[in-house]
């Protein structure tokens, strides 16, 4: 038996969508972590084949969340970091994102083994959320897309600092899509029991902004547009001052 991950298959824009089973494994390059699952998987299907007989469960699950957020056991810092990748680019769409619940890939591991499962299974609910979609589940709302190369170059500048959630080559991964289909999982008698909003929502820490109820968010957000507005008038006045002081 062996916990995977679906990043396996890395993020490109010719992926088919959903992923199978037989889809090549191509992960990102500059994500070593990534690679490092990939190496695994082939050294697992070389002693599965060394010797006749042998059967190997291998799981690639979707983003796994589950509803202790922030926990030593709830959602990983991978998850946490996919999920605040969204939303940062200018003029383009987020791909879909498929995130399960920690307990149905415990399910799953129960049931290839005791199902004796021969082979790759791709772990995940059924369909996937939209980008928008999870941006409005996670209550974002101050949040200036960029264009790629200003987002690459601040990401990178974030971690290096420490300040970013987003570690190197990860961020190819909310780029392009690598959903997957969990029709080979589900035939062998496995379902979800979570939806991926509900795994969503559950694994993350919302927003205060989604808190707040749409009155009271115009308030706020008129009382930010007259402060700006405020700010801009002092700036442009204070120059005309010095201009004319010259």
């Amino acid at each position: 038996m062996l916990v995977s991950s679906a990043l396996v298959y890395g993020a490109y824009r010719n992926n088919p969508v959903p992923l199978t089973e037989t889809a090549i494994v191509r992960p990102e390059h500059d994500f070593v972590f990534a690679r490092q699952l990939a190496s695994v998987e082939l050294a697992v299907d070389d002693w599965r084949r060394a010797r006749k007989g042998r059967a190997v469960s291998v799981l690639r699950p979707a983003i796994v969340m589950s509803g202790e957020s922030g926990s030593a056991d709830g959602t990983s810092a991978l998850a946490r970091a996919l999920a605040a990748g969204y939303g940062r680019r200018l003029d383009r769409e987020d791909p879909g994102a498929q995130f399960v619940h920690l307990d149905d890939l415990a399910a799953a591991v129960v049931h290839c083994l005791v199902d004796r499962v021969d082979g790759v299974v791709n772990v995940a609910p059924d369909s996937w959320v939209p980008g928008d979609r999870v941006r409005a589940l996670g209550g974002e709302w101050l949040r200036l897309p960029l264009p790629d190369r200003a987002v690459e170059v601040l990401t990178s500048l974030a971690w290096r600092l420490q300040r970013g959630p987003i570690p190197p080559g990860l961020e190819a991964y909310t780029r392009a899509w690598w959903v997957v289909a969990n029709d080979r999982l589900r035939a062998t008698g496995w379902r979800s029991t979570v939806t991926n909003e509900q795994v969503y929502v559950e694994g993350t820490e919302g927003a205060w902004w989604a808190d707040v109820t749409p009155k009271r968010r115009q308030e706020v957000s008129l009382t930010l547009g007259v402060v700006a507005l405020v700010s801009v008038v002092t700036v442009v006045l204070g120059l005309v001052r010095r201009r004319l002081r010259r």
